[in-house]
């Protein structure tokens, strides 16, 4: 029983902490607390419990499992990685702009791409 309770321990301690660090490197860049990631760890913990149900397998196997298929995963050195706002630009029909939490600019990414606030805050003044 004592065991059980030391392993449950450890994996909601490890869930907090992988919490943590992503609103920390989120916040680190982009100086805005982005609680939003919260619910991509719902979505993978959930995606996560629904394969190793249907496999069969057990909590720590399936971790063991994700670090695996991470670092055999194909990269391209050749290619390269998507530029994340080049993509958000492209599927979404309105898109909100802030800097340092105050909002600059909203609307489609057409306009917002052209707004002179988002350019000087992203780009610089002489931009």
């Amino acid at each position: 029983m004592l065991l059980q309770q030391a392993v449950n321990a450890l994996t909601l301690g490890s869930l907090y902490a992988l919490i943590a660090i992503g609103l920390a490197i989120t916040f680190s860049i982009l100086d805005v607390a982005n609680f939003a990631q919260g619910s991509m760890v719902v979505w993978g913990a959930y995606l996560g419990v629904v394969f190793a149900v249907a496999a069969g397998l057990g909590f720590w196997l399936l971790m063991l499992g994700a670090m695996c298929l991470d670092r055999v995963r194909p990269r391209h050195p050749g290619l390269p990685e998507p530029d994340p706002i080049r993509v958000v630009m492209q599927v979404s029909d309105r898109v909100a702009v802030l800097n340092h939490g105050e909002l600059i600019a909203e609307g489609s990414p057409e306009v917002v791409r052209r707004d002179r606030g988002v350019i000087a805050a992203y780009l610089g003044e002489s931009a």
